[in-house]
Order: structure tokens, then C-alpha cells, then sequence
């Protein structure tokens, strides 16, 4: 080792302290992610957008405007039975539809008792998103067969 001066650290020392280093800070910063240190010692106390969606304050320079209720689109109903005829006679021109695809399956439940009141198509499919069944429902309710 002649010619290297002892007050500056060596290539290995500096690599192993740098490592040391970011592993001290990893773990560090996992500790505190899992204890939540940020709200204990920061102040960090954050509303969750998934827990508290409306306390989430809007990006600075962004103004909302002030939300209205939305008005009332339908009056409940009463629980009723569908009529399979009223039914099939509403489905049966779309069942028979060539622009819905040869892989098509309808199947109409009653809410009440889940009895099936009507289904038309192959046994084994995947179903459509879950918003178009809602949305077809509440059309049924609504609207009627």
C-alpha cells in the first residue's frame, strides 16, 4: 500500500459504508411505514381517499364548485314479482339479435326469491361488467319489462 494516503477511504470502505447506508434508510423507512411514524412524530395526518373520500383536499390552484344534491330521478317501488310473458316479450328481440354476438346468454332472476323467470342461451359464459347489470336493473325497475 505504498503511496496511498491513510486519511482517505479506501474504495471498499466507501462502498460497504455507502450500502450500509441505504439499507439503515430502507429499513428505516419501512419501520416507520409500518408503525406509522410520519403521523406520530411528523404530523403527517392525511385523509385517506379511500376511507374518507370528501375530507381529501382538491390539488392547490383547482377550484370545485359547490356541489349540489341531485335531484330525485324515481320514487322507490314495492317489491314485485316480474311477469315471465312481459319479460320474454321485452328480451326476446334482443335475444335473437345477430349483433350481440353468437355467444350470448340471458338469465332474469326474481329479486324476491332469486326463481328464475327467465333465460335464454348457453349455460356456461362470462358475465358482462357488473355496472351494465346494475344499470339494467334499476332500467327494469324503473321502467318495467
Amino acid at each position: 500500500m505504498a503511496g496511498r494516503d491513510r486519511g482517505h477511504p479506501t474504495g471498499r470502505w466507501l462502498r460497504r459504508s455507502t450500502a450500509t447506508l441505504v439499507v439503515l434508510v430502507f429499513a428505516f423507512a419501512a419501520i416507520s411505514y409500518q408503525l406509522d411514524l410520519g403521523k406520530r412524530w411528523l404530523g403527517w395526518d392525511y385523509p385517506s381517499p379511500v376511507t374518507e373520500p370528501a375530507e381529501v383536499a382538491p390539488p392547490p390552484g383547482l377550484t370545485l364548485p359547490t356541489p349540489v344534491n341531485a335531484p330525485v330521478v324515481a320514487e322507490p317501488t314495492e317489491d314485485r314479482a316480474a311477469d315471465p310473458a312481459a319479460v320474454r316479450r321485452a328480451l326476446a328481440k334482443l335475444v335473437r339479435s345477430k349483433k350481440l354476438g353468437p355467444h350470448l346468454a340471458v338469465a332474469v332472476d326474481q329479486l324476491i326469491d332469486g326463481e328464475t323467470v327467465y333465460s335464454a342461451g348457453a349455460d356456461l359464459v362470462i358475465p358482462a361488467s357488473t355496472m351494465k347489470l346494475v344499470t339494467t336493473l334499476t332500467a327494469l325497475e324503473t321502467m318495467g319489462p
